[in-house]
């Protein structure tokens, strides 16, 4: 079943009950007003009779002119025997019955309604005792026909039902019709969803809606859904053609350097040993490569870090220490150092802060300079690492932390880079709750400063 017509369904099933327990509280007001009214006039009219007789003191007082009362009336006057003294013309033939238990009640001094039901219709009876100096000498009996009333009722029940039935109806049709058009939006939804389904394709997009309403935030919300689908898809492949060409260079080195060794068995030793060095440093690139892509993929699915109180300024001296071994006649510098304690995974962070290092060496000249400096700011620890290299473009620095980006597509990477160093710096700095920033000039140098909080984020 269909949302739009569950919804019509709702909305016809709400409505019904809401429409009959209407109908049913018009028609017994109605109903109740009705009978009160004719009980009202029918006591009325027996008031006049005993009034008339009271005054002559005689219960055999004649009866005034039947015009005098309306049609619908008829009287009967009986008196403490039970016995009939006289009625009203238009009751022929017929006697007014009063039951003996009501009749009885009557002499009491208490006045009585009842009902008598005759073949074509009901009677309503009026039964009020006639008293003289206090005491009963017979009883006023005034009945009115509830013909007339009772076809007013069912008049007025006739058509409270054919208003409910034509209430449902029309509530049906339009709750239908509005619940197509205000669900229209969803069947382009589920239009694009099916042919990006079948097609593959991710550059679809719905029409945005005019309509400030859910459906129109469900839009907006799916096409960003979208856009961040696409942009993940895209970055995937891109990620799977990086990885190729990474793995292509090393591995082709490698098989070439086997062949050169297979077809020369007769190589001298130095020669040899020279190509197993080739094949083992394309070796550790690649293992350097899948370790990293490694590390990228467990923090997609939110990679736990080991939380503990770290002492940055040894750590950054033990980075420092390496940064001068591993420098290929660049000079590197400590500038101001402060003693720093925060809580962190001393072992992801002395990676940023190698990759960093390793980051300044390889794209810094042999002259050129590598500057370490950390400090305290309120109660953040501030670390910059700052070289003199071949500095980054402007158009190049909003990308540098996506994986594999290349600034220079043409050149390719010196220094045994796996491409995804400052990608895993920049997760590493927020799992700390930090923050990174970059500040380079081309042929001047480039400075990353590291921002980081003295206690882990917030789960």
């Amino acid at each position: 079943m269909s949302l739009r017509l569950r919804l019509s369904l709702w909305y016809v099933a709400v409505i019904t009950i809401l429409l009959l327990l209407f109908s049913f509280a018009t028609y017994t007001l109605a109903s109740a007003s009705i009978l009160l009214e004719i009980e009202k006039s029918t006591a009325s009219q027996a008031q006049e009779i005993n009034a008339l007789i009271h005054e002559a003191e005689q219960i055999d007082t004649p009866l005034p002119p039947l015009s005098i009362f309306q049609s619908q009336y008829f009287i009967q006057i009986v008196d403490i025997r039970h016995h009939i003294v006289q009625r009203s013309p238009n009751l022929g033939n017929e006697i007014i019955p009063v039951p003996t238990d009501i009749f009885s009640q009557t002499l009491h001094g208490k006045a009585s309604f009842y009902t008598v039901r005759g073949e074509n219709s009901t009677i309503l009876v009026y039964s009020q005792p006639i008293l003289i100096n206090g005491e009963p000498i017979g009883a006023v009996i005034v009945s009115h026909d509830l013909h007339d009333a009772q076809r007013t009722l069912s008049a007025i029940l006739r058509l409270l039902l054919f208003g409910t039935l034509l209430g449902i109806v029309i509530t049906g049709l339009v709750s239908y019709i509005l619940a197509r058009q205000a669900l229209r939006p969803l069947d382009e939804v589920i239009e694009t969803a099916q042919q990006i389904s079948n097609s593959s394709d991710l550059n679809l997009r719905i029409p945005p809606s005019s309509q400030k309403d859910e459906i129109g935030q469900l839009i907006t919300t799916f096409n960003h859904m979208l856009t961040r689908l696409q942009g993940a898809f895209e970055g995937q492949q891109q990620l799977i053609a990086d990885i190729s060409h990474e793995l292509r260079t090393p591995l082709t080195t490698i098989r070439g350097n086997l062949k050169l060794i297979a077809r020369h068995k007769d190589m001298h030793e130095a020669e040899q040993n020279a190509i197993i060095r080739d094949v083992n440093d394309e070796a550790y690139q690649m293992e350097r490569l899948v370790d990293d892509l490694l590390l990228l993929a467990q923090a997609d699915r939110g990679l736990q870090l080991e939380w503990e109180r770290v002492e940055l300024d040894d750590l950054l001296l033990s980075v420092y220490r390496e940064t001068k071994a591993m420098a290929t006649g660049q000079e590197v510098l400590l500038g101001q150092v402060d003693a720093i304690t925060i809580q962190g995974d001393r072992r992801r962070l002395q990676q940023l802060f190698l990759n960093l290092a390793q980051n300044a060496i390889r794209y810094t000249p042999a002259n050129g300079q590598v500057i370490f400096s950390w400090r305290k700011e309120d109660s953040n620890a501030l670390i910059s690492v700052q070289d003199t290299g071949i500095g980054i473009a402007p158009e190049d620095l909003p990308h540098i932390f996506e994986r594999f980006y290349r600034a220079d597509k043409a050149r390719p990477r010196s220094g045994g880079g796996t491409g995804l160093g400052l990608a895993i710096v920049k997760w590493i700095v927020e799992s700390h709750g930090g923050k990174i920033s970059v500040e380079s000039s081309p042929g001047v140098g480039t400075t990353f400063t590291v921002h980081l909080p003295p206690h882990p984020p917030k789960e």
